[in-house]
C-alpha cells in the first residue's frame, strides 16, 4: 500500500493510498478512523475519486465520527 495524496482539511486528517485495484481513502480525526475503498475499475484516478470527496460527504462522516465517539466512550468504565 503507498500514499499517493493528502487532501488539506482543517479538521480530518485525509490521505489516499492505493492498494492493489483499489484506491483507499482515509480518514482521521482523533482516536477514530474510516476508511473508504474505491475500485480502479470504476474510479481510475486519484482525480475521480478525490471527486466523490465533497463537504456533504465530509458532514456525513463528522457525523459518523461522533456517534463512533460516543459508542467507543460508552464501552469506558466511569472515573473512580
Amino acid at each position: 500500500m503507498r500514499v499517493v495524496d493528502q487532501l488539506p482539511h482543517p479538521t480530518f486528517r485525509i490521505q489516499l493510498f492505493h492498494f492493489g485495484s483499489n484506491y483507499l481513502v482515509e480518514i482521521e480525526a482523533g482516536p477514530m478512523k474510516q476508511t473508504y475503498r474505491y475500485p480502479t475499475d470504476r474510479f481510475p484516478s486519484p482525480t475521480a475519486v478525490w471527486a466523490t470527496v465533497t463537504p456533504e460527504f465530509l458532514e456525513r462522516v463528522r457525523v459518523h465520527f461522533n456517534s463512533m465517539y460516543q459508542d467507543w466512550m460508552a464501552t469506558w468504565p466511569p472515573k473512580e
